[in-house]
């Protein structure tokens, strides 16, 4: 019965927005250029292809997104339970491991506008303390914003009782386990502890979840940061060494590090995205656990 409402939910796809193919993607699969996409709760995600490039992509997002919500219960007990899916966290982490090592950054983290905690990292998983003062303590109204967003993406995986915390938790992982990585030392993990920091204090952050816009870079002494916003309250940070200026290259070479870097993230952030919102939800306050969260430095 399930297979045949799945098969009902692709032609009423095909019907109703004209596309050619409806197919249910897995996170790990690359994503299909110029298809309508929408992520199911358990971190696939519906895509609705086309023969030609459709006119209003918007308007075909958001009524696939009806569609995929009134199917999505029948959708998640299909999926298919031969192979084992990864967790999304340790997906997410894959992902972002990928970036750094694609763009030679030294991390890749992703943060929220208004909490202190670090959602996910290049780096292997650790629980550090944060501190709680006055600086990190999320308005009421940031709050509000973040259960929205992330209950807004997972409420039929609450309805059908799939509340397994374990398929979604990161284990963490022992310092003195680490296997070597983009940023698999002290000195490393404190450029990137102090890219985060200047991040956080971007005159766009407290905008974000008004519907802000963040796409910014910065140059420090002896780092550099790549900074974008997604998903209205989400914030991807690269963190560099160096600058990933290069001269220009002649032509036929491989493009400059900035090229590169910007490609990278025009390729992986749709990805990115979509596992950071199939994570479970998590009360902002205390810091989650699985989740990484580096300490502030004190202001004097």
């Amino acid at each position: 019965m399930t297979e045949e409402l799945t098969t009902r939910f692709s032609e009423l796809v095909r019907r109703e927005l004209g596309a050619s193919e409806v197919l249910i993607a897995d996170v790990s699969d690359p994503e299909t250029e110029g298809a309508i996409v929408v992520a199911l709760s358990d971190g696939r995600r519906i895509e609705a292809r086309f023969d030609a490039p459709v006119p209003d992509a918007d308007s075909l997002t958001r009524r696939l997104e009806i569609l995929v919500r009134a199917f999505e219960s029948v959708l998640l007990e299909d999926a298919p339970v031969a192979k084992k899916r990864a967790p999304v966290a340790v997906s997410l982490h894959d992902e972002l491991r990928a970036l750094a090592m694609r763009c030679a950054a030294v991390d890749a983290i992703v943060i929220d506008a208004h909490s202190p905690v670090i959602w996910a990292s290049a780096t292997k998983g650790t629980t550090v303390e944060v501190d709680h003062d006055p600086d990190t303590t999320m308005p009421e109204e940031a709050q509000a914003m973040l259960r929205l967003v992330r209950d807004s993406h997972r409420g039929a995986l609450f309805a059908l009782g799939k509340t397994d915390a374990e398929a979604f938790s990161v284990v963490p992982v022992d310092l003195d386990e680490w296997e070597p990585g983009p940023a698999a030392n002290e000195a490393k993990l404190a450029l990137a502890t102090r890219a985060v920091e200047h991040v956080r204090h971007l005159p766009q952050m407290p905008t974000l979840h008004r519907g802000g816009h963040l796409a910014q870079s910065g140059q420090e002494e002896d780092f550099y940061w790549v900074a974008r916003g997604f998903a209205g309250i989400y914030v991807l940070v690269l963190v560099f060494d160096a600058s990933p200026t290069e001269p220009a290259a002649e032509p036929g070479a491989e493009p400059p590090a900035q090229i590169r870097v910007e490609r990278a993230l025009r390729d992986a952030l749709p990805r990115i995205e979509r596992l950071v919102l199939a994570l479970p939800p998590l009360e902002p306050d205390p810091v989650p656990a699985g989740a990484v969260a580096f300490r502030r430095r004190r202001r004097g």
